[in-house]
């Protein structure tokens, strides 16, 4: 992918004004946060941000805290302070007062929980850890919304939903924008064509060049320009030039300019990865957790170095203590903790214990004789890591990802996207806007679109999402499920018939020639349309249902009646299709095995038949009184 940079935004009409009023929200209302927050580090936090738009004003918070905790105390946060502590036995639904003051400067409310042991008398035992879970996080605001008054507030804001607009040609430079717009609102749903969305972004062709306009609600964004200006669009809602549009219109260019491939990092600090000031304090076990995820770093790993650079306090006389270092749970290194208090350390991490969503924990186990214990934060033994020169050196390579679990990072932030002529076009733009939107908001690596004509995607070195894709192109490509009748081998995870006399829509990530494919098509008994399951498959990948990381194994299928279902290639019987691909190799086999049958024929009746003369050579001299010599040259 080559980069691209903003030549200029030029900001147009910045005086031009509305007198027309915005449109108020409702004087009370209420934002939802479908995704829940957990963790499993004693005393971390699990957070959920909520977007409060401008104008509302914070009255309540209420939602769901669990935990496998069986003791100790539960601790809720709303922004920076600690307004509830209750014991673990009072866990459950919770509704508490909020005021403004809890609100961040960029108009989100971060809920956070976490859970604390007990304090201990006497010597310090240690704590498993275990895991607090925060859920059906709901706002009650008041006040009304204000809408945006620019398009740089438009930008600015927090929507919940996101509707995208566009026709014909207009529509191809509108799925491009997708990823672009999916990382401007990255706890937006991002849908096609959807009724009751907070914002729409409308796309139009027009010759005048490229212009964004914000229409008087303020929650209508229309952009219009050539083919070529709406291609290069993601450039334009990408650049920090747009915080600078003050005004409803705004005249806008991009000049793509030739430059090299877009690399992931050499070297990830842990602030990076978002531990700026990474410490574990106290006795009994106190950890803290590191997402290193292949689609944060933008690459597959086959490796990793991690780098520890730190302090700990003195440890007394009357104290063990120890700094465990894991990765995905299996333990990579332990330090015993003394007098020298500096912490340097390289921990080579092996490619057997890399997945594609990694974890790095780092526990530290503390007992004192006599101490008293108490909860996480208030003892002596601490250790505090520096966190821009503590590291993690991706060692990359082709990883061990499969199936979804492949993408977002195969991309290398290029991804190619072609629709094929299995569903209408409309519902093709919607399944292709919801897997584009999650493949982004799953990445941290900005993602761009490259249109591809179906009949291209076989020869295309690019990781490609296929929408509408037939049986045809599926066994070109050798996907895990051709487009034909199916039977698994668990028949109570699909509904009965799907597959054999009811129709299904699936959508399968697999490799092919190095990099990964996205295949959706679907398959009915008589030919029937199935767009009505590609809708469930694109309500299935949105962020309301989980998004990206909720997606495992290999196939997602939809089926009539009832909610997709994810299931693994590895379940479903040998379609025949998929069996006569390997049927030229089983007659070269066959004919492998016959060779080699008569060529052990044949030298069986050789051996046989010399057998036979050795006997019969022994008969005659046995006849004759014994072996004849051969005569000498002197007897001649």
């Amino acid at each position: 992918m080559l980069n691209r940079k903003i030549l200029v935004p030029v900001l147009g009409s910045a005086l031009m004004l509305s007198l027309l009023p915005s449109a108020p929200a409702l004087a009370d209302e209420s934002v939802k946060v479908s995704q829940p927050a957990s963790t499993s580090d004693t005393g971390a936090w699990a957070t959920v941000t909520v977007p409060v738009a401008q104008g509302l004003k914070p009255a309540s918070i209420k939602g769901r805290v669990s935990t496998t905790a069986t003791d100790g105390q539960l601790q809720l946060r709303v922004g920076k302070d600690i307004i509830k502590t209750l014991p673990v036995a009072q866990s459950g639904a919770f509704d508490l007062p909020l005021n403004a003051k809890h609100m961040a400067e960029n108009g989100t409310l971060d809920v956070a929980v976490r859970w604390l042991p007990e304090s201990r008398e006497g010597r310090c035992l240690s704590v498993e850890p275990q895991q607090v879970e925060l859920s059906q996080v709901q706002l009650q605001a008041a006040g009304e919304a204000k809408a945006p008054e620019s398009v740089a507030q438009f930008f600015a804001s927090s929507p919940g939903s996101v509707s995208i607009q566009g026709e014909g040609e207009a529509s191809q430079a509108a799925l491009s924008a997708v990823p672009a717009l999916a990382a401007a609102f990255p706890s937006a749903d991002i849908a096609w064509n959807a009724a009751d969305a907070d914002y729409t972004v409308a796309f139009e062709l027009a010759e005048q060049g490229m212009k964004l306009a914000l229409d008087h609600a303020g929650t209508t964004l229309r952009i219009s320009g050539t083919a070529e200006q709406l291609a290069e669009l993601d450039t334009v809602i990408r650049s920090r030039a747009l915080t600078l549009a003050v005004g409803r219109h705004v005249d806008a260019e991009a000049v793509p300019v030739q430059g090299e491939r877009w690399t992931p990092a050499e070297v990830v600090s842990f602030a990076d990865l978002g531990a700026t000031a990474p410490k574990l304090e106290g006795y009994g076990q106190s950890s803290l957790y590191i997402g290193v995820d292949e689609a944060q770093l933008g690459s597959s790993l086959d490796g990793a170095q991690v780098h520890l650079s730190g302090t700990h306090s003195a440890i007394p006389e009357n104290t063990e203590a120890a700094l465990n270092v894991y990765w995905n749970d299996q333990l990579v290194d332990s330090f015993v903790l003394d007098q020298s208090t500096a912490l340097n350390a390289d921990i080579q991490i092996p490619q057997s214990l890399v997945t594609s969503r990694n974890g790095l924990r780092l526990q530290l186990d503390a007992a004192a004789q006599g101490a008293n214990c108490a909860i996480a934060g208030t003892l002596p033994v601490q250790v505090h890591l520096d966190g821009s020169a503590s590291t993690v050196t991706p060692q990359y390579g082709a990883g061990r990802a499969v199936g979804f679990e492949m993408l977002p990072q195969q991309t290398a932030g290029e991804v190619g996207l072609a629709l094929g002529a299995g569903t209408s076009a409309e519902t093709a733009n919607a399944l292709a806007t919801s897997l584009l939107a999650s493949l982004q908001q799953a990445s941290a690596v900005p993602l761009h679109v490259q249109n591809l004509a179906i009949e291209d995607v076989a020869g295309s070195p690019l990781s490609t999402v296929v929408v509408g894709g037939d049986a045809q192109l599926a066994d070109a490509l050798g996907a895990p499920l051709r487009l034909e009748r199916f039977r698994t081998i668990e028949s109570s995870v699909l509904s009965a018939g799907v597959g054999t006399e009811e129709p299904y829509a699936v959508l399968q990530a697999f490799e092919d020639s190095g990099r990964a494919v996205l295949l959706a098509g679907g398959w009915s008994p008589d030919g029937a349309a199935t767009d009505a399951l590609y809708h469930d498959l694109a309500d299935r990948v949105a962020p309301a249902a989980g998004g990206w990381s909720s997606l495992s194994r290999n196939l997602l299928v939809a089926q009539e009646g009832a909610a997709p279902v994810l299931v693994e290639s590895n379940a479903l019987i040998p379609q025949d299709s998929l069996t006569d691909d390997y049927r030229p190799y089983a007659w070269w086999a066959a004919g492998g095995v016959a060779a080699l049958v008569l060529a052990g024929l044949s030298g069986a009746f050789a051996l046989r038949r010399s057998n036979r003369r050795a006997k019969a050579q022994a008969a005659a001299e046995a006849a004759a009184g014994g072996p004849q010599s051969v005569p000498s040259s002197n007897e001649r």
